[in-house]
């Protein structure tokens, strides 16, 4: 257990930042730049990520040397 800012909970949980297309630790809503802004636009009928959504994520990002959501892989 650990505390830290949004920016290093990010590289220790390995996943994009707060203010990637799909920062949200929680839904699956993926953001849209607007001017200079990342905007994200209610979704109702979003996915809600659970533990095994996000393991199979990781796996595919491991598999596709890609990020999968909001999974990245490792370098």
């Amino acid at each position: 257990m650990c505390t830290a800012d949004l920016p290093a909970k990010a590289k220790v949980a390995n996943s994009v930042q707060y203010n990637g297309y799909y920062g949200c630790n929680t839904c699956t809503i993926p953001g849209i730049y607007i001017g200079h802004n990342m905007t994200w636009q209610f979704d109702p009928s979003a996915v809600i990520r659970c533990h095994d959504s996000i393991l199979a994520n990781a796996e595919k990002a491991l598999q596709n040397k890609s990020p999968v959501s909001f999974v990245r892989h490792k370098k």
